[in-house]
């Protein structure tokens, strides 16, 4: 490199490639073009894989929270079943008809189950 500017290109693309983990292969940047280049695909494929983490980590954590609330409602209808003594081929519809009402985005209220 012949000057500073070409000397801080070169310092930031073996910064970016060691920390980036992409590493020095037999193929490299000679140019400062390259290095620029390079530099700017480095930033962004960290930054489209942090985002990707991060989305898959908001789905993960939704799914585990909406299983959570099945089970806490699931509970408390069994809680329910047994202090009425429904029988247990009614509770079997029952929960299933739950199952799908949550499935589809509509949670039944105890309320709603007290029919009789």
């Amino acid at each position: 490199p012949d000057n500073t500017s070409d000397i801080y290109c070169l310092c930031f693309y073996f910064v970016f490639t060691v920390f980036s983990t992409v590493g020095f292969g037999e193929i490299v940047a000679t140019t400062t073009g390259e290095r620029i280049f390079c530099i700017f695909l480095f930033v962004a494929g960290s930054s489209l894989f942090g985002t990707l983490l991060a989305q898959l980590n908001d789905i993960l954590t939704t799914l585990t929270r909406e299983s959570r609330e099945l089970d806490f409602h699931m509970l408390g209808y069994h809680s329910f079943m047994n202090a009425y003594k429904v029988p247990r081929s009614i509770d079997k519809t029952i929960t299933q008809w739950v199952r799908f009402r949550y499935s589809s985005g509509s949670v039944p209220s105890e309320s709603t189950l007290r029919f009789w």
